[in-house]
């Protein structure tokens, strides 16, 4: 019988980590994802999940540091558990206080040097066995429902060590044109639930436009530092450093083949023969957690974003009063 998310609550560990100024390969990247990926922005400095925005938390209006809108969605969702927070161990904790932030549920844990130093920091603070919620500390649009309802897609699939979750093109037009990012298109072959993937969404190569989210579960027993900093280092694929990555683990023709389009079958397959994980890509219907920061322009339209979803609550509680 198929667990309901409400069987279990899962362990979960937010990445909040970062670096307090901008690095020099930084500034190198810049000029690259420019021209390739149109990103006209330096990535912040001064640990982006504590900086400030105008919003509402329980229905308290002011400027909270970033993580808050997470960690309070995380507050409200029954099935999680314990929250491990990796991140600058002192900046959070005085951000969290001056908000006044209940913290009973979560813990801080310090960053270490690298983003698979992290993970492992959270997983192991854990247990270091079983699977656990990633959630990213920079995706405040992310919803109680949106993680409800991918912890219980996911039940039927805990066989598998890594689930990722994806938003298709579909679900992401209305806030993908105030935050444009590049998509990943694939063919829709091993993809859950079946039904997920309409002929509607696919173009002319048969593939679906998919972007990431904040989310996964992972079991990340036996998994090194060294492999999750590989395979992070790989995400931006425009930039010509990562192709040679690429071709280097995946074979010369890789991006024709890409291209030409790849199932996401493939990809589960190869993930497997290199990181010795069997992995599974789910899609999910809520926008929102397909959504994060990378830039102070981000966090401007972030914030009207938030604006307008209490503008209509507001107006459907009053619609209903008036009933």
């Amino acid at each position: 019988m198929v667990k309901t998310a409400s069987d279990k609550q899962f362990p979960t560990i937010v990445l909040a980590g970062g670096h307090k100024n901008i690095r020099l390969h930084d500034i190198a990247n810049f000029f690259t994802d420019m021209y390739r990926y149109r990103e006209h922005y330096l990535p912040m400095g001064s640990y982006k999940t504590i900086r400030e925005i105008e919003g509402t938390i329980n229905d308290q209006p002011g400027r909270y540091p970033l993580i808050l809108f997470l960690l309070n969605t995380l507050r409200r969702t029954p099935s999680i558990g314990k929250v491990k927070i990796i991140g600058p161990k002192p900046e959070l904790e005085i951000a969290l206080a001056k908000a006044n932030f209940p913290t009973s549920q979560f813990e801080i844990v310090a960053q270490g040097k690298s983003f698979g130093e992290n993970m492992m920091l959270g997983y192991n603070a854990f247990g270091g066995k079983g699977h656990v919620l990633l959630v990213m500390g920079d995706s405040p649009l992310t919803t109680v429902q949106s993680i409800e309802n991918f912890i219980e897609l996911s039940q039927a699939y805990l066989d598998y060590d890594i689930i990722i979750p994806v938003v298709k093109a579909a679900v992401l037009d209305d806030l993908a044109r105030f935050m444009p990012r590049p998509y990943m298109r694939m063919r829709p072959d091993g993809m859950e639930p079946q039904n997920y993937c309409q002929p509607k969404d696919l173009d002319k190569r048969g593939r679906i436009s998919v972007r990431l989210t904040s989310l996964a579960l992972t079991n990340l027993e036996g998994t090194t530092v060294e492999q999750i900093d590989h395979l992070r280092s790989l995400r931006k694929l425009l930039r010509p450093a990562v192709q040679r990555l690429i071709r280097e683990d995946l074979g010369a023709n890789i991006l024709i083949q890409y291209r030409r389009g790849i199932p996401f079958t493939w990809l589960s397959k190869k993930f497997e023969q290199l990181y010795y994980k069997s992995m599974l890509v789910v899609g999910l219907s809520h926008a929102g957690a397909a959504i994060d920061v990378d830039s102070s322009a981000d966090l401007r339209v972030i914030a009207k974003i938030l604006y307008y979803q209490r503008q209509r609550k507001q107006a459907r509680i009053s619609k209903k009063s008036a009933t």
